[in-house]
């Protein structure tokens, strides 16, 4: 994975088109890391909006 180290990642093909993308260990740790924090803020909003909103869909499930 010598293109990893000298460039940070690798791009491989499937059928002539980008299908994946090889990066150090340390790189995917992080993007991880981010992609659960962006889920976590959403499940958040998402509880605070039905929370907010209870009442509303309580009526519409009528």
């Amino acid at each position: 994975m010598h293109i990893v180290d000298e460039n940070g990642l690798a791009v491989i093909l499937k059928n002539n088109k980008p299908r994946y993308i090889v990066v150090d260990f340390e790189e995917y740790e992080a993007i991880k890391g981010i992609r659960e924090a962006r889920e976590k803020k959403l499940e958040k909003t998402a509880d605070t909006l039905i929370e907010e909103n209870m009442e509303a869909f309580l009526e519409l499930a009528k």
